[in-house]
């Protein structure tokens, strides 16, 4: 038997498509006890630049209007003192 159109051909496959994602929210906080206040909020900036630092070798930009596109961005919010205990 021959078919008069040819050879018949068939193919199958799978595709996929990977995207980037939207965006991430991470909280994080950076609780210090030091002698005094001075101390506390050096030691906190210390821990803070570390952080912001660790992100960087992530490829992590602080967000602005030219970066809240990017895949990786950080921000501070905010940055509160109490004493101890209280």
């Amino acid at each position: 038997m021959s078919d008069p159109t040819g050879p018949f051909l068939s193919v199958r496959g799978d595709a996929r498509q990977t995207v980037a994602p939207d965006y991430v929210t991470l909280a994080s906080t950076i609780d210090i006890s030091r002698g005094s206040k001075g101390e506390a909020l050096r030691a906190a900036a210390a821990r803070l630049d570390r952080l912001i630092a660790d992100l960087a070798t992530l490829g992590a930009e602080a967000l602005s209007v030219e970066t809240e596109r990017r895949p990786l961005t950080w921000s501070a919010q905010s940055g509160t003192t109490s004493r101890p205990g209280g």
